[in-house]
């Protein structure tokens, strides 16, 4: 009963809808439809416009809470109430806001803020932190915090009541434009009826016409929004698709004809028959073909009739009948007869999932095929400058492996570099391993970190080493690949060094010695004068006598201390000449026996055409003194000392190269002994000043410090070879030279060769009042005429005054303000005839640094003994002009 009742209330309803027109139907079509899409779109709207208002208010009330919270960092800070409820009172331009408090971090109120119209909002409690909203109020709260500490809070209660008032205003608005929007629908479909059989009788036409003539060019008219213009609209796409696709597939074609065309690589298709399909123009280029492919021609009719071969024919076409029947891929080089060369790629055509023919590919290599060449070659020079290098390289990668070895690797530890590569360094050379550190830091930070001075032992001898070690950086990512550890050898450099710091402590140890030596000068030139006038006033048989003579003999033996101080420290003056060594050595070899024990032979050994050399004889005859006497402490029993000299050529590979003097001629005299010998120790400081093996008191410890000043002075060398219990052999080099022996000096004329008191006038300038005072009592003694000055200036200004003549200038050469060299050549421009003989306590270097002992110059070292005065005065004043 109620299913018939259900079916006849269907049929009811469907006829009441069957028996409307078409107008009626679109019309109540579209009021029902445009009524409910307004219902639902004011709706959404008015949700819509609460929502966003919401949404906005929460935002501007945190914002403003925000900005509470940053301006009352200070105040709560500082617990300023005042200053706190001057911000929170700024609120007074937000209408909306009802009340604010400012919050301490116990949550106890430190300010607050109330707007007068909402004189009693109602209670509500404050929120956690961000917002809530509590009927119709918005709660906000905000942390403050100072250095990531919370100090309190911001509370803000924000009125909603305006959100009312925007949700009935939007409704009213939706309401009204729901009404307008029907009007005007119920206008539109009334309107809309008339046309609806048109579009139907036009889009009929147009489809027949399409049909019929098979133009996909032609559109129908939409005369409507209804079905029917739904339906011309799906007619056109319809129509739109077809043109596209058709446009599509033709530019699809000429998009893969360009491609074709386009590309760099010489493009060849062939068909399963071997038929050539087409090729590009790139492949006829590189072969020398036809632009368009020769119809029903084969790859192999193809290549007969191009321009260019392969150069191998044969390989060429190996395998290619496999291919055809095989879906492999295949690449290979070919090469043209022109030299260029070419990659052959090959990969089959594959249509409806069956082979259709074959793809050939020719891409030219000609270029990167010498790029590759000459990047052997590059890597083959550059393989070459590293195993060149005379430092070691070692390439390390990050995980401690070795990448490079060069040959100096190989020399110094024995590995090969096949052997070395991809090794781990600490099992490799282990003699490295103390660099681990400095690698993985130049890894870490990618600067070059050294380490210096590394010394190890190699057999019997040391080696010292630096080590350092650079970071590999790749590219512009700056990052680090590995290292390179480069080893130098720096034993001779450090020995070098070494060598240097004890010629400076030399050096300063010899200007001290030539300062000492200038006031030891000074001091001694009274004591040796007076107690030599003393000991020639009195007679031999004198008590006085002899104390004069302990006097002089003590005062001479400190002049050769002195003279041994200026030897050591190489700033004596030197009186050089050409002389003959054997000749020396002869002369001196009585003295020499006299000196040394009566069991001490001494044998002296000369060579024939024994080259001259240029020397200062005294002090040849110094150093043979110092090294017999040496020989005889070593050879306490007796024993034999030769002496023996020899004519030698230094090469630039030989002796002179270890002994550091430049190859030529040589003269070499040799002092050996079979005695006790020297240890290590002593070799190594036996030049040392003041060193001595010998008990206290029984050496200055200046002997071989002064032999070895000497020696340089002359441009020479001291070679020493000795062995404990083997005895010790003292070989010194100096240079040859090839000037005729000088002839012996004229002797001095005597002072007491002159029988009649002398007539002549010096003129004595020296600013030590003691010495000055005994070189004019020696003078006046010996009969002359004497003027002296303490100082140039007052020399000068006498001298100016002053008629009478004056034969000889005696004058100390270094003296405050004008020095002697100075006031002699103001002297000599007002008396052209005057002479002078310099005197000096100072060193070599000091007085030459005056530019006054030049070659000729007369001059007396200090301490002044009485004889050499006398006679170097009497020779300047009776030497012929």
């Amino acid at each position: 009963m109620g299913k018939t009742e259900q079916k006849t209330r269907d049929q009811r309803g469907s006829g009441l809808i069957g028996r409307l027109s078409i107008r009626s139907k679109l019309l109540v079509l579209v009021m029902v439809v445009s009524s409910s899409a307004l219902v639902l779109v004011s709706a959404a709207f008015v949700l819509y416009q609460q929502y966003t208002f919401r949404q906005r208010l929460v935002k501007d009330s945190a914002t403003q809470a925000r900005m509470l919270a940053e301006n009352c960092i200070g105040a709560l800070s500082f617990r300023d109430r005042k200053d706190a409820q001057e911000v929170l009172n700024s609120l007074r331009a937000k209408p909306d806001i009802a009340y604010a408090a400012l919050y301490q971090e116990n949550d106890e109120v430190f300010a607050a803020y109330r707007r007068p119209e909402f004189s009693d909002p109602p209670q509500v409690t404050p929120v956690t932190y961000r917002h809530r909203f509590e009927g119709s109020w918005l709660l906000v709260k905000e942390k403050i915090v100072l250095n990531d500490t919370v100090i309190g809070s911001v509370f803000l209660q924000t009125d909603l009541r305006q959100l009312d008032e925007i949700f009935w205003q939007s409704f009213l608005v939706a309401v009204l434009a729901s009404l307008g929007v029907l009007l005007l629908a119920f206008f539109i479909s009334a309107r809309l009826q008339g046309l609806i059989s048109a579009p139907i009788t036009h889009l009929a036409k147009v489809a027949e016409t399409v049909s019929r003539k098979e133009d996909y060019r032609m559109r129908a008219s939409k005369k409507g929004e209804d079905e029917i213009g739904d339906l011309t609209d799906a007619f056109n796409n319809m129509l739109d698709q077809v043109e596209k696709r058709d446009l599509a597939l033709r530019e699809s074609e000429e998009l893969l004809r360009a491609v074709f065309e386009s590309t760099g690589d010489g493009m060849l298709i062939v068909n399963a028959e071997r038929l050539v399909a087409g090729y590009n123009q790139r492949f006829a280029s590189i072969w020398q073909l036809a632009a368009a492919p020769l119809e029903q021609t084969t790859d192999r009719g193809l290549f007969a009739n191009a321009g260019l071969r392969s150069r191998d024919s044969k390989f060429f076409w190996t395998g290619m009948d496999e291919l055809y029947n095989s879906r492999d891929v295949s690449m290979d080089e070919v090469q043209l007869e022109d030299d260029r060369t070419f990659e052959r790629f090959s990969s089959p055509l594959i249509k409806n999932d069956e082979q259709a023919g074959r793809i050939w590919s020719f891409r030219e290599i000609t270029y990167r095929k010498r790029a590759d060449v000459e990047l052997k070659q590059l890597r083959h020079l550059l393989s070459n400058i590293i195993d060149s290098m005379p430092s070691v390289l070692v390439g390390v990668d990050t995980a401690g492996r070795i990448t490079q070895w060069n040959r100096e690797a190989e020399k110094l530890t024995g590995i090969s570099a096949d052997v070395a590569r991809r090794r781990p360094l600490a099992d490799v050379a282990p003699r490295w391993a103390g660099v681990a550190g400095r690698i993985a830091q130049a890894i870490r930070e990618g600067k070059p970190q050294k380490e210096q001075n590394i010394r190890s032992i190699e057999g019997q001898v040391e080696k010292i080493s630096d080590i350092t070690v650079y970071p590999l950086i790749s590219g512009n990512v700056e990052t680090v690949e590995g290292v390179v550890i480069r080893v130098d050898d720096v034993t001779e450099r450090v020995k070098l060094d070494e060598q240097l710091r004890h010629a400076q402590k030399l050096e300063s140890v010899g200007r001290l010695a030539g300062s000492v030596a200038h006031d030891l000068n000074n001091l001694l030139s009274p004591m040796l004068g007076y107690a030599q006038l003393l000991r020639l006033e009195l007679e031999e048989g004198d008590p006085q006598h002899t104390k004069a003579s302990e006097i002089e003999k003590a005062a001479l033996g400190a002049r050769a201390l002195v003279q041994q101080l200026l030897a050591f420290s190489r700033k004596q003056v030197l009186k050089m000449k050409v002389v003959d060594l054997d000749e020396v050595i002869a002369n001196f070899t009585d003295i020499l026996q006299r000196t040394v024990r009566p069991n001490i032979k001494i044998q002296v050994t000369q060579t024939a055409n024994l080259m001259h050399i240029k020397a200062d004889v005294t002090q040849l005859e110094q150093i043979l003194m110092n090294l017999v006497v040496n020989a005889q402490d070593a050879v306490p029993e007796g024993g034999t000392i030769a002496i023996a000299t020899a004519n030698v050529e230094l090469g630039q590979t030989e002796k002179g190269k270890n002994l550091n003097l430049a190859p030529g001629p040589y003269v070499v005299f040799t002092v050996s002994d079979q005695g006790t010998g020297m240890d290590a120790y002593t070799l190594q400081n036996m030049f040392e000043p003041f060193f001595t093996t010998k008990e206290a008191g029984q050496g200055t410890g200046l002997g071989l410090a002064t032999i070895d000043g000497i020696v340089k002075q002359h441009h020479g060398q001291i070679d020493v070879h000795s062995q404990l219990g083997r005895g010790t052999s003292f070989e010194i080099f100096f240079p040859g030279v090839t000037d005729k022996k000088d002839q012996s000096e004229s002797q001095p004329v005597s002072a007491e060769s002159n029988s009649a008191p002398p007539a002549e006038t010096i003129l004595v300038v020296e600013d030590t009042a003691s010495v000055r005072e005994l070189v004019c009592e020696i003078l006046h003694k010996q009969g002359y005429q004497v003027i002296d000055h303490g100082n140039a200036e007052d020399c000068m200004k006498f001298m100016a005054g002053f008629d009478e003549p004056v034969q000889l200038l005696l004058t100390d050469i270094v003296m405050p303000g004008i020095n002697g060299g100075e006031l002699y050549d103001r002297l000599r421009a007002i008396r052209p005839d005057l002479r002078v003989v310099y005197m000096s306590g100072y060193s070599e270097e000091v007085i030459d640094r005056q530019g006054i002992l030049k070659p000729g110059v007369d001059f007396i070292q200090k301490p002044i003994a009485v004889q050499d005065l006398l006679e170097k005065v009497s020779a300047v004043l009776h030497r012929e002009r």
